[in-house]
């Protein structure tokens, strides 16, 4: 190896064992805090209201008192139900009850028709930009149950804030004829 490639290792693994980056914990934790509620209002918008608990999220059925009630067991204590949209069946279904043919693609690998439900899709495109606002709402729900990226990055960004400086890599350029691993959580 030579000196500049040793320098590159010196340096990303003082990166991890001596960091020196801190994190904003509060900020960290309000960004899942306000993650957390984007999707819980956008499910509530489009009425996904928990079955069980009507929308509240307290499980009236197992209450110790009336005014100490445990949160509902199916929905967390959320009050939304994200089945629905979660689920492509479902989804489709919701989507002809508004007089919307849910958007197909070809499976890349049996050659079928499926539903083209991914973020990506032109087909999930159109509905995000549908002239009706039901119709949005719905994609949008849809996009917001199955993209986690903002709320579990930010998670893991606080808990490791939390424990104080927080290590940090440094990927390689991938021409380079050695690589780094994935980062560590």
């Amino acid at each position: 190896m030579t000196a500049a490639e040793l320098q590159v290792i010196d340096t990303v693994v003082r990166m991890f064992t001596e960091p020196v980056f801190l994190g904003d914990v509060d900020r960290l934790r309000g960004a899942v805090a306000t993650e957390r509620r984007r999707k819980i209002d956008v499910l509530r918008r489009i009425g996904m209201l928990c079955p069980v608990c009507g929308g509240d999220g307290a499980d009236r059925t197992q209450a110790i008192s009336p005014d100490l009630v445990l949160p509902c067991k199916k929905c967390a204590g959320t009050g939304v139900d994200k089945k629905i949209v979660g689920s492509n069946d479902k989804l489709a279904a919701l989507l002809r009850e508004y007089g919307v043919e849910p958007p197909v693609k070809t499976s890349p690998t049996t050659g079928e028709q499926i539903y083209a439900f991914a973020k990506t899709d032109p087909g999930m495109q159109d509905l995000l930009e549908d002239e009706d606002e039901e119709v949005r709402c719905i994609a949008e729900a849809r996009i917001a149950v199955k993209s986690n990226i903002v709320e579990t990055r930010a998670a893991r960004y606080q808990q490791c804030a939390e424990r104080g400086a927080m290590p940090s890599t440094c990927p390689m350029e991938p021409r380079t004829h050695f690589a780094w691993a994935a980062a560590t959580r």
